[in-house]
């Protein structure tokens, strides 16, 4: 039922904990997920006596359509069993794959796990280990209840001296390095891991300096614990390779090669699976040998610039890793493969590299299409999709994207007596609200315009060009979007855990028309950001942003992820209107083409922490804040630059836009879905847990909230206040199940409001009475008597959340 490691470690500071002697042990209670050991019982909950008895039913079945399907598809023995062995079913599927057979206690396996123990320990340097254990049972001895290992590790030994016996001249000349940037220091606790990391580190070292033959198994260790008072001399070995000399019938021992590289061969169109593959062109382009099977479809400069060595460069594997990763990130190929060959030549030491790059297919198009019904209302949509994976031979990725809908909508303008139901669609309202919008990006594989050779291979730039149009006609208003982005990343490839993004450009334009009742309904509401989402605007903005990642495995326990973004718009403009004199018009802004443009600045940022318990067990916690303060030229951020909470990505208790800002309720709605804000602060928390081999499971806590700079007057509680900002946050918590489809993953969760801020003082958490809000509710829908219960909200999504 439980196992613990109890440790006396008599002063010592043990290289690993707990948890890491935890992990040799050859058995484990069941798994708990958070409340109880779900998998255990779920395997409980089927009956074995119903479960044989409904594969005996099921095989009675299955025999009697075996003899006829037998007899008439001649079927063998083999397939015969194959198809009575065939019994499973729901009852399977639930013990086998969701649920987990209770794990019977076994002494055998006790031992052999403080066996691992003593090795683990001795390994790390504590050979006079000793590890003891003893389980205590419950009354009936059924089960056990408690197993304790108690580990004594005993004085660790220490590194006294390393000596380094290497007979090889070449070798011998780069050991004074080799040692002074050791991993393995005298007075250091002896370490097997640690010492083979240092075989893998200076086997590294040297194929970087040419020694392409080399490996770790040329490096070995003796270690003498003779001299007592718990010390080790280690000696470091490193061998020469043999070879067998004919004349005199035996083994010599050499010095290892140093190999330079001779003529590389890239293989442009390879197919792995065309037995008769054979390059028909050749073009010799900067020393190097473009083999291809007809006309050359990719630019000889663009291999030139992935490729990190050239002929006549000293063999270095790290060069040969980052051509391989520059390679298999472009869209045109499938793969790539590089293989070094050694000519034979007794005089000079030279290697032969081969490419072998097999293509994907250039050109696709896909389509979409999708229904909506809102309210009794239809919609349909769709859109074509057409790409081209090396538009102008440079693995430049081009898409052109065409989409469009129709749908009936009611009118924002209608009043209740004028409500249009679902029943009267058909009568009052065919497809009145039209979009359609074209879409243009073109990827570069380098700095646009700019020529690769201008730029560090290492940097690895890549250019986006976009441009787009979106026309909408509805009941209300028609609105035309104008967008071009120009933006530019960074990646080093070395150093691959950061990477920083540039968009130099990025510029759109609305133009809204509205028609006179919409236009007039908006003065009515008299609400500030309403006004400003739907009037003309203009925005000219960049922005950089830097991404760091340190996951370098799918399996690493710990990893971080940051990403921060600065957004600039509108300054340099307003700027350069007032240097010029220019005046401004009655709301002291300035105008680009008759349409005031946006002026802010902006900045958030996104962390992460992950920790990866087991293969099954997993937390992700994230922290996001980020302001935008606006300029004077349009006083407010726009709608599609301000921030918002709620929804499938935030806190998941709301629906997007219905949360603050601030304590802000409004008094004519007990739902508002335009709320947005200029301050974000938000954290999240989820254990994800595997169920099955697909489905996985998820608890989440969610906590944030938006608000302005200042408080906005119609809106009372909406201003960001340092002193009060904690007791304005919203707490939301829910389950999920994940649907993992290894390309892509389904995710359900279900939030509930644990906390509302738009409740008054003494009744925002969810078990506090609802007297006002109550009230409030029933003021507004006089018709309904309200029961307070906490709000939930579904969500459906793709990917993690975070």
């Amino acid at each position: 039922m439980k196992q613990k490691v109890i440790i006396n470690d008599q002063g010592e500071k043990l290289p690993v904990d707990e948890e890491g002697l935890q992990a040799v042990l050859k058995q484990r209670p069941n798994r708990k997920v958070v409340f109880g050991r779900f998998h255990l019982g779920v395997y409980n909950l089927v009956n074995p006596e119903r479960q044989t008895k409904a594969h005996q039913k099921k095989r009675i079945r299955r025999e009697k359509k075996v003899d006829r399907k037998a007899a008439r598809k001649n079927w063998d023995k083999q397939e015969r069993l194959a198809f009575l062995s065939d019994t499973l079913g729901w009852r399977d599927w639930l013990t086998n794959t969701v649920g987990e057979p209770p794990v019977v206690f076994d002494s055998t396996k006790t031992q052999k796990s403080a066996d691992q123990i003593k090795v683990l320990l001795a390994k790390n340097g504590y050979f006079g280990n000793e590890v003891d254990w003893e389980v205590k049972y419950n009354r009936n001895q059924r089960r056990a209840k408690k197993l304790k290992y108690y580990v004594t590790p005993g004085r660790g030994y220490i590194l006294d001296s390393i000596g380094y016996l290497v007979k090889d001249e070449g070798i011998q000349r780069r050991i004074d390095f080799i040692q002074a940037t050791s991993g393995i220091k005298q007075g250091d606790l002896f370490s097997v891991e640690q010492m083979d990391d240092e075989r893998e580190r200076i086997a590294t070292y040297l194929n970087n300096r040419g020694y392409y033959a080399f490996s770790k198994d040329f490096i070995t260790y003796q270690a003498d614990s003779s001299k007592g008072d718990h010390t080790v001399d280690v000696q470091m070995r490193i061998r020469r390779p043999q070879v067998v000399v004919p004349e005199y019938d035996s083994l010599m021992y050499v010095n290892h090669k140093r190999y330079f590289i001779d003529h590389i061969y890239i293989h442009t169109n390879y197919n792995a699976l065309d037995r008769e593959y054979e390059p028909t062109d050749t073009l010799d382009y900067g020393g190097v040998h473009i083999l291809s099977s007809g006309e050359l479809d990719v630019k000889p400069e663009l291999l030139l610039f992935l490729l990190q060595f050239q002929r006549g460069d000293l063999y270095q594997r790290d060069k040969a890793d980052e051509t391989y990763r520059k390679l298999v990130q472009l869209p045109m190929f499938r793969s790539a493969n590089i293989v070094f060959e050694p000519m034979l030549d007794e005089e000079l030491n030279l290697l032969t590299c081969q490419i072998y790059l097999s293509q994907m297919k250039r050109q696709f198009v896909s389509t979409e299409a999708g229904v909506t019904h809102r309210d009794g209302l239809f919609g349909l949509s769709g859109s074509l999709n057409f790409s081209h994976r090396n538009l102008l031979k440079g693995a430049e990725q081009a898409q052109i994207r065409i989409s469009g809908a129709v749908e009936a909508q009611q009118p924002l303008t209608l009043t209740e007596t004028d409500e249009i139901t679902g029943d009267d669609v058909a009568d009052n309202i065919r497809f009145n609200t039209f979009e359609i919008g074209p879409e243009l990006s073109i990827d570069f594989y380098r700095f646009f315009p700019f020529r690769m050779s201008r730029f560090r291979k290492a940097n690895a730039p890549r250019t986006t060009l976009s441009a787009g149009f979106n026309y909408q006609n509805r009941p209300d208003y028609e609105r035309q979007l104008y967008q071009f982005r120009y933006g530019v990343s960074f990646f080093n490839v070395r150093r691959s855990r950061s990477q920083i993004f540039w968009d130099i450009w990025d510029l759109s334009s609305i133009r809204i028309d509205k028609s006179t009742a919409f236009n007039d309904l908006l003065n009515r509401i008299n609400d500030q950001f309403l006004l400003t989402s739907y009037q003309d605007h203009l925005i000219s903005a960049g922005r950089v942003a830097w991404l760091y990642n340190n996951q370098l495995t799918q399996t690493q326990t710990r990893y971080l992820f940051n990403r921060s973004r600065l957004e600039l718009a509108g300054n340099l403009p307003r700027i350069g209107f007032e240097l010029a004199g220019r005046a401004t018009d009655d709301l002291n802004s300035y105008q680009i083409g008759g349409i005031r443009f946006a002026q802010y600045v902006k900045f958030e940022n996104d962390f992460r922490y992950y920790h990866r318990w087991d293969e099954k067990n997993q937390t992700a916690f994230r922290l996001f804040g980020g302001v935008g303060v606006p300029g004077a030229n349009l006083n407010v951020l726009p709608f599609e630059k301000s921030f918002y909470a709620g929804g499938a990505n935030g806190i998941r208790a709301w629906e997007p836009r219905t949360l603050g800002p601030g304590s802000f309720r409004d008094s004519l709605a007990v739902v508002t879905f335009n709320n947005i804000g200029e301050i974000h602060l938000e954290a999240n928390a989820e254990y994800r847990f595997k169920l099955t081999q697909t489905l996985e499971g998820c608890f989440f806590l969610d906590v944030g909230n938006i608000w302005f700079i200042e408080e906005d007057e119609s809106r009372p509680g909406s201003g960001f206040d340092p002193g009060t900002f904690v007791d304005e946050l919203a707490w939301g918590g829910g389950i999920g199940l994940r649907l993992d489809f290894e390309f892509f993953l389904l995710r359900f969760d279900l939030g509930a409001q644990l906390r509302d801020p738009a409740k008054m003082d003494g009744e925002r958490w969810f078990f506090q009475p609802k007297n006002e809000y109550t009230d409030f509710v029933n003021d507004l829908r006089p018709s309904e008597t309200y029961v307070y219960f906490p709000p939930l909200n579904f969500n459906l999504g793709i990917g993690y959340p975070f």
